[in-house]
């Protein structure tokens, strides 16, 4: 999979999209298309999980799924949360209890997604 990262906004994306699980002090990218190069530092308290889950989505982040998924019209910090580990879990990134650990009560608040989501069809 490619980074497909190529402009400042896509960084400041992920630099979002990281923040959301995890939190992040500072991200250096020295070569886009090396993900080897991209460094983190985390704020003190960080916990292994949150750690765990901020590579995932280094490892995961694709710019233009991010535009889709968090930012939308009427969200905030906490669904745009519950929208990424949507994503994680349903490309099979994060099984449920990584992202229960990493974020308390996920499971419960996407159960009720779905419930909705069966009864507007």
């Amino acid at each position: 999979m490619s980074t497909q990262v190529r402009y400042v906004e896509d960084i400041q994306l992920l630099e979002k999209t990281i923040s959301l699980v995890a939190p992040l002090a500072s991200l250096r990218i020295d070569n886009v298309r090396d993900k080897a190069t991209w460094k983190m530092t985390f704020n003190p308290g960080v916990t292994a999980a949150e750690v765990s889950a901020a590579h995932d989505v280094i490892d995961t982040f694709d710019p233009e799924v991010a535009k889709r998924t968090l930012g939308r019209v009427g969200s905030n910090k906490e669904t745009d949360i519950e929208n990424l580990y949507e994503l994680l879990l349903f490309k099979d990134i994060l099984t449920l209890r990584e992202a229960e650990s990493a974020y308390p009560g996920i499971s419960s608040v996407l159960n009720k997604r779905k419930k909705l989501k069966r009864t507007k069809v």
